[in-house]
């Protein structure tokens, strides 16, 4: 049983786990102590929900300084359809929360009509008090839905939309990301790091994995990058930093009216980039 006694405490996992029992996992909720996995391996986390506007993860959230460590999560099958959703392999959402020597491999699949969604293969939505370091995601992301009713769908190889410092993370060339829209009247922001930044620090991220969205624009703007979709900064200082990015990026779809920025490190970028290549 996985469940903590209490939120706030500290946990290790003592030995390799397989989950794979469980056919509906329901994520850890509103931690705040630490998780230390001693290098041990959590296999087969499998959930499958329809639920609107939840966190989905081990954890659904996290927060209060809470420390998550020395882990795999091997072989994660999510299965959702709703909307509002913030979802990542190992937290949907992260306030406050320092992770490190975390690695993720597996699938996220999603359908129906969404808003405002948020999908990384480790974290869905990370805050800027959040710190983020030596990581690794091989998760395949697929996304296929009717439409992007309202808000922005934020995806990334590692965090959706993210405010959060991240170093030393790689999203491997055994994931990608797939993104479907029958329609899309509102946003996407889609990166092999990060979908959507905002006042974020990047060092040392590569991409290896494919990007390939296929929607039909209604008056949408869509923003696809091979590190970061969309990258905004209000201090100088912040930006990226030796970064790499070596993956095909495929574009394709209708578009009536509406804007797509695609680039091979930023699709929109107003921060600084120091020391970066894009090939592929």
């Amino acid at each position: 049983d996985l469940t903590p006694a209490s939120s706030t405490e500290n946990y290790a996992l003592g030995k390799n786990l397989d989950l794979a029992a469980i056919t509906n996992f329901a994520p850890l909720g509103a931690f705040s102590g630490r998780f230390d996995g001693l290098n041990n391996t959590l296999g087969n986390l499998t959930i499958n929900d329809s639920t609107p506007a939840a966190g989905f993860g081990l954890f659904s959230n996290t927060n209060g300084g809470a420390v998550i460590s020395n882990l795999t999560l091997s072989n994660i099958s999510f299965t959702l359809t709703g909307d509002g959703l913030n979802v990542g392999g190992l937290i949907g959402g992260a306030s406050n929360t320092t992770i490190q020597n975390v690695n993720v491999d597996g699938v996220i699949s999603l359908s129906g009509n969404i808003n405002s969604q948020n999908t990384g293969g480790i974290i869905g939505n990370a805050d800027n008090s959040t710190v983020i370091s030596n990581v690794s995601s091989a998760v395949d992301i697929d996304i296929n839905v009717d439409d992007i009713v309202s808000g922005y769908a934020a995806i990334g190889g590692i965090v959706g939309y993210n405010n959060a410092a991240i170093s030393n993370a790689i999203f491997t060339e055994a994931g990608s990301i797939s993104f479907v829209a029958t329609s899309n009247t509102s946003g996407l922001d889609l990166g092999g790091i990060t979908g959507y930044s905002n006042n974020a620090k990047f060092l040392n991220v590569t991409n290896e994995a494919d990007l390939t969205v296929n929607t039909a624009l209604s008056d949408a703007t869509e923003s696809i990058g091979g590190i970061v979709g969309s990258n905004y900064n209000s201090v100088d200082i912040y930006g990226i930093e030796n970064a790499i990015n070596d993956n095909t990026i495929t574009v394709s779809g209708n578009s009536v009216a509406g804007f797509r920025h695609i680039g091979g490190l930023v699709g929109v970028n107003d921060a600084a980039v120091y020391n970066a290549s894009s090939a592929g």
